[in-house]
């Protein structure tokens, strides 16, 4: 269990005894993720990987209508809202009945996260956990382990394409694995159960990142997964200086945030390996998989993605996605706008054969950095959101190297002690004598697009992710 007390014994013991507090997390994970019922579902995931597109809808349809009836048997916010609406579980007969449900929001699950709970499962049966946090907005989910291992059992079945469990990797996410004080190498630790090197995302600065270069040119990875917004700093430091990894991982996978055409191409320079993009959430409500021919494809076997016209972009259709989630019966999500757009070719069949629309793009989460004063590069704040209590959304935005305004959008009970605790938690985590200053705001900018980047850069001079461009 992790608290402040573990976390103060763990920042302070020495690198091999946190090495072996690692593992031991690494344990439990594998026991939660790849026990239980994890074979049962990997033998149906290898099978309906093979099914028609018919077979996949009549899938579809009858996991929705399995689904609507849960909910109104036994999960309180959505039988009172489909009552106060008019509808019944008898409303739905196919899957275009699924529109006439209303939609949940995120701010649903911020307000009746506990009444979206099934009263068909013990809450203390349940695993707790925390979404990304990547626009600014984390969200308790909750997940009985059998939902855990039925997630994960696509996922490898799916979006690993090339790699086996048990692979030696390199995992670039915001674990707070190396103390932030410790000022010599390794700035990484390592998880012996799950064969991974997890690499700090708090020692970014010029000088250190020499180390982080020559520990993948050392070390055999079978291949990469993590932040975009992490990997590039590590990618752009090697792709400069000509230092290339040998053996080259097998394969990168790019998790939690949109990986751009620019970014793409920077590993594939870097790394000399094939880069795969992965569309997922905390909230597990949709799978989007890219095929070997470099279009996108729904999961239809793990949920029903309905796509709502936005715009056209030249010959393309962009479209937001709304998620039907079949993994979740503990904490249903149902019509779900997690508020994340696709580009479809409405006129395409991929050479791959896999059914529904082709996706040409996700225009998902995409982040900037902070610049610290001492020079580094600090890509993600998902673990800092995670900590604050009272807000309902966050940003970031950083006008000199040496400060950050941190826009916060509260709640009512938002108080003095929860903002200055904020304060102290970004700087505090971000280091390098950088200074925080809080802003109550009513809501953050946003993109033309309507989307919230969680850091916002206007440095003179800083361009989003230096070689990894804005969107193209």
């Amino acid at each position: 269990m992790i608290n402040k007390f573990t976390m103060a014994v763990y920042n302070h013991a020495p690198v091999c005894v946190q090495n072996a507090m690692c593992g031991w997390a690494g344990r439990r994970y594998i026991k939660i993720r790849y026990g239980g019922e994890f074979d049962k579902w990997a033998a149906f995931y290898a099978e309906s990987s093979k099914w028609s597109a018919a077979q996949l809808m009549e899938y579809q349809r009858e996991q929705v209508g399995l689904l609507i009836r849960e909910c109104f048997d036994s999960v309180p916010y959505y039988s009172e809202r489909w009552k106060q609406a008019g509808l019944s579980p008898d409303d739905f007969h196919d899957l275009p009945d699924l529109a006439k449900f209303p939609y949940t929001q995120k701010e649903d699950l911020f307000r009746e996260s506990e009444r979206m709970l099934s009263t068909q499962y013990d809450r203390r049966s349940l695993i707790k956990g925390m979404t990304g946090g990547s626009t600014g907005m984390p969200l308790v989910r909750y997940m009985t382990k059998g939902e855990c291992q039925r997630h994960y059992a696509i996922v490898w079945d799916r979006m690993r394409q090339g790699v086996s469990r048990g692979d030696r990797y390199a995992a670039f996410q915001g674990k707070e694995i190396v103390p932030a004080s410790q000022d010599k190498p390794p700035f990484w630790r390592e998880n012996r159960p799950c064969n991974q090197r997890l690499y700090s995302m708090r020692h970014l600065s010029p000088e250190k990142l020499r180390f982080y270069a020559e520990s993948l040119m050392e070390e055999p990875f079978v291949y990469y997964q993590g932040y975009v917004s992490f990997m590039s700093v590590v990618a752009e430091y090697m792709a400069e200086r000509g230092l290339v990894p040998s053996p080259a991982p097998k394969a990168v996978f790019c998790t939690s945030e949109q990986l751009t055409t620019s970014c793409r191409r920077l590993f594939e320079t870097a790394w000399k390996t094939r880069v795969w993009n992965e569309y997922g959430q905390g909230e597990r409500c949709a799978l989007i998989q890219e095929c070997p021919e470099g279009n996108h494809h729904v999961q239809m076997d793990y949920g029903v993605v309905e796509f709502e016209p936005v715009a056209r972009e030249g010959e393309y259709l962009l479209a937001e996605i709304i998620c039907t989630s079949f993994i979740l019966h503990a904490a249903p999500l149902v019509r779900y706008r997690i508020g994340d757009r696709v580009v479809i070719d409405e006129t395409a069949v991929c050479p791959c054969g896999r059914p529904g629309p082709v996706i040409k793009a996700i225009r998902g989460r995409i982040g900037e950095y902070i610049l610290t004063p001492d020079g580094r590069k600090y890509p993600h704040i998902s673990l800092i959101v995670d900590m604050l209590r009272n807000v309902r959304r966050v940003q970031v935005v950083q006008e000199r190297q040496d400060e950050i305004i941190v826009r916060v959008v509260p709640f009512g009970d938002y108080s003095d002690k929860d903002e200055q605790y904020a304060a102290r938690c970004f700087q505090e985590r971000i280091g390098g004598g950088i200074m925080v200053r809080m802003e109550r705001v009513q809501d953050l900018e946003r993109l033309p697009n309507g989307k919230v980047l969680s850091v916002i850069n206007r440095i003179p001079g800083h361009s989003r992710n230096h070689l990894c461009g804005p969107e193209d």
